[in-house]
């Protein structure tokens, strides 16, 4: 099933054949899913894994042992987390206790054993205020080029509740939950009243991108709205095409290169707009992912190839269903508020979702609704074309799966699995004549 859902050059096809398997934050959520599963069953006596093991898995283990931990990339694991992970071994009742091992302790930038087990949680906003105040008022005060997702998202936060006049309620909380300096509250206050003015986007269209600077949100409204307001043919120009459309890949390319240049900071020669448009219109069409990886695995035919497929599915989960989906969620957002503006209702009704269909790999209506029934992206491929239509709605694609025997599916024994646990949740399937 991985070789089938990944590709067979995947490091993991070889592992597991030996009971071992790894799990980190950019392997595709079927494989992912699979691996918990065969762990949980005792089908995978070893797993090795980053801390994606806290994100809400409950998988059972004897023995856990611990080298170096960290939360992210560079983040030593905090005391909550590696209390929280160390937890996991015993779990589900399949081990009544369990044993911990800690590789060269003495050498862990931070020792965890040092610290009491119990831990306030602070809020992200507040943390901002209280620990980083000096570089949340840089972030207000205007766009860095080196940005801070939690500092930005602090930003828009207070922005949104100063345009809706409960910043202050919001700023006397914050003080009584935490020893935060009257000094500091009032810069904070002092900047956000500051900008409010300069930041002409509506509360609602900032917030749904929490995480992009508000001064960057300005400045892409002001280049769609100079672009748009020439008339409504330049303004359908502005408008993201659905990816079956011809001229898909251009309208992409360059929603991403204004996305790059003005919310990401990128230098104007940056070419890497072009390429990830056309691995995201792929990624859309429903084109399988080992195609995408053979694709790369061809232009780098003297690179290690596990090296090759790794990246890759680092630039499909990290790049595509992540920034892309991140970037065209505020261009959409933005755009439809400059429509709005403008009075351009007919050409505002017309903008597909591409953000969904970068987020779930898909956009034919057919294929997003065996989706939403619950069978992955892999099968939702294999079984789209075989359907009478690519334009059918959850309800006829559910009545459609319950009268094809599995067998005249082409699928592989595992996938043919997969959709037999989907179709068991429907009920009794009706009697073939």
């Amino acid at each position: 099933m991985i070789a089938e859902a990944v590709h067979s050059s995947y490091a993991l096809v070889d592992c597991v054949r030996k009971g071992i398997g790894f799990h980190y934050s950019n392997i595709p959520t079927q494989v992912r899913e699979a691996i918990e599963k065969a762990v949980a069953g005792g089908d995978i006596d070893y797993l090795v894994c980053t801390s994606t093991l806290l994100q809400g898995v409950n998988l059972p283990a004897k023995n856990i042992f611990m080298c170096y931990p960290k939360k992210g990339k560079h983040s030593p694991l905090a005391s909550v987390d590696f209390w929280n992970l160390a937890g996991r071994a015993g779990r589900l009742l399949k081990e009544y206790q369990g044993n911990i091992f800690l590789i060269e302790y003495e050498n862990w930038k931070k020792q965890p054993l040092n610290d009491q087990r119990a831990t306030n949680i602070i809020p992200a906003i507040e943390d901002g205020i209280l620990n980083r105040g000096a570089a949340l008022l840089r972030i207000i005060g205007q766009p860095v080029r080196k940005s801070d997702d939690d500092l930005e998202a602090a930003f828009v936060r207070l922005l949104h509740d100063q345009k809706c006049g409960t910043l202050e309620s919001a700023l006397e909380r914050m003080q009584a939950g935490q020893q935060i300096s009257n000094e500091m509250l009032a810069s904070v206050r002092s900047a956000i009243v500051a900008v409010s003015d300069q930041i002409t986007i509506p509360a609602d269209v900032l917030r749904k991108s929490p995480n992009v600077s508000a001064h960057r949100q300005q400045r892409l409204y002001s280049i769609i709205m100079k672009r748009a307001r020439r008339s409504p043919d330049a303004a359908k120009e502005l408008l993201p095409k659905h990816p079956r459309d011809d001229g898909a890949y251009d309208s992409y390319a360059m929603i991403l290169q204004l996305c790059h240049r003005v919310i990401l900071g990128l230098k104007r020669e940056s070419k890497f707009h072009r390429f990830l448009a056309l691995i995201a219109l792929w990624w859309m069409e429903g084109r399988p992912l080992p195609r995408i990886v053979q694709n790369q695995l061809d232009k780098y035919p003297d690179d290690d190839q596990r090296e090759v497929v790794r990246k890759t599915l680092e630039l499909v989960e990290r790049e595509v269903r992540y920034q892309c989906v991140r970037l065209f969620s505020c261009y959409t957002a933005i755009l439809l508020q400059v429509l709005e503006d403008l009075g351009f209702e007919d050409v505002r009704n017309a903008v597909p979702s591409v953000p969904l269909y970068l987020e779930i790999g898909a956009s034919d209506r057919t294929m997003i609704s065996l989706m939403a029934l619950g069978v992955s992206r892999v099968v939702a491929m294999k079984l789209a074309p075989k359907a009478p239509s690519r334009n059918l709605d959850v309800a006829a694609t559910r009545n459609w799966l319950q009268f094809r025997p599995l067998d005249s599916l082409g699928l592989s024994v595992a996938l043919q699995q997969e959709l037999a646990e989907i179709l068991a949740t429907f009920g009794e399937r009706p009697a073939l004549r």
